[in-house]
């Protein structure tokens, strides 16, 4: 794909060309955990593109592709930007495989800014996307690991046990794929029964499998679930040894969000390598990578307001603030009229405010937008 890339010419007669190999490039880089390569790839192409992108086949697999790099550096605003225009753009090409996985990473970047309840929204759509889908059994299995991973984070630890309970997972296949999400929450479970016998193994397991499909996305989790595990354990000299090869992995691709997903745990187990790290080169390097994982700050919240924006009004409110009209917004929604007022009512509502103006400064006030 990258030699295809390199000879065929740039320019409108090769778009299409183009979109379907970068798209399949891009997906192929960020499981092997390249996130710098995925996110030049794709910001190379996007740049050809008009603001915002038109409705062409494999234009959601981009834009929904450079917001999970986005969300994976830590960038949490513009990771939700691109992927309500990359669920969007699915939605006008009739895409349902990039509108799961632009909804996937939507409910990554909600819960990221502890706004749980739009996460849920999120994976409620990818699983009613799922179920039309042709190929729903991986599409489904995928959302409902995701579904568990999220009821974790968000301290629902009833709803990922009942989960587990509903979906006994077999062994770890031999080799891991993107879609193999559901066995990573599965050892994410073992993790908050406090199994950390069964944890480490399991993770292991991943761990092995991920290096053999070249998933290096996975491995990095591993590292992570497995220097937790540890901790969890009581053996912080195998902690300290599993987060630094953690460290090493993500620190070259500023890959951030990994980190910051799991919490005081984590931080405090980066925080005991750097006691030991020693004064090594790479060592230093990796060191002032995780002294600013432990030092980052939590991102303000979305739901403050007594009852949160959903995901569509947060979009509808976007579009407010770029100056569209309400007859602009449907159109570029895809909706009628009396639905774009009614989302522009309940944000007024919920805004406390009774027209535009007031709309775009509290919004702005609560870096909603």
């Amino acid at each position: 794909v990258e030699q295809a890339l390199a000879v065929i010419p740039a320019g409108p007669a090769s778009l299409m060309l183009r979109l379907g190999l970068t798209t399949s490039l891009m997906l192929v880089l960020l499981a092997q955990g390249q996130l710098r390569a995925a996110a030049a790839l794709g910001q190379r192409l996007a740049d050809e593109l008009p603001v915002p992108p038109p409705p062409l086949p494999g234009a959601a697999y981009l834009v929904a592709q450079l917001g999970a790099a986005a969300y994976l550096r830590d960038a949490l605003p513009e990771a939700e930007r691109l992927g309500q225009q990359g669920r969007q753009l699915a939605q006008a090409t009739q895409d349902e495989a990039a509108e799961i996985y632009a909804l996937a990473n939507l409910a990554f970047t909600y819960q990221a800014l502890d706004a749980p309840a739009s996460a849920q929204e999120c994976l409620a759509a990818a699983r009613a996307v799922a179920r039309r889908f042709q190929s729903a059994a991986p599409m489904g299995a995928m959302v409902a690991g995701l579904e568990a991973l999220l009821a974790l984070r968000r301290g629902d630890r009833a709803a990922a046990l009942a989960w587990a309970q509903a979906n006994p997972l077999p062994e770890p296949p031999a080799r891991l794929t993107p879609y193999d999400w559901h066995h990573l929450a599965g050892a994410w479970v073992l993790l908050a029964r406090a199994d950390w016998a069964a944890a480490r193994q399991r993770l292991e397991q991943l761990r092995q499998a991920a290096e053999a499909g070249g998933n290096g996305a996975f491995v990095l989790l591993g590292w992570i679930g497995l220097a937790l595990a540890e901790a969890g354990a009581g053996d912080r000299q195998a902690a300290r040894a599993a987060c630094e090869q953690a460290l090493r992995l993500a620190e070259p691709e500023d890959c951030r969000r990994v980190f910051l997903d799991e919490g005081e745990p984590l931080r405090q187990v980066l925080a005991d390598w750097l006691t030991t790290a020693g004064r090594r080169p790479e060592a230093a390097r990796l060191a002032a990578f995780a002294a600013q994982l432990t030092a980052a700050q939590p991102p303000p919240a979305l739901e403050a307001l007594p009852e949160p924006l959903s995901p569509r009004e947060r979009e509808v409110l976007g579009l407010i603030a770029d100056g569209l009209t309400n007859a602009e917004i449907a159109e570029r929604l895809i909706v009628g009229l009396s639905t774009v007022k009614k989302h522009i009512n309940a944000i007024f509502g919920k805004l406390g405010v009774t027209h535009r103006a007031q709309a775009i400064a509290r919004a702005r006030a609560l870096k909603l937008v």
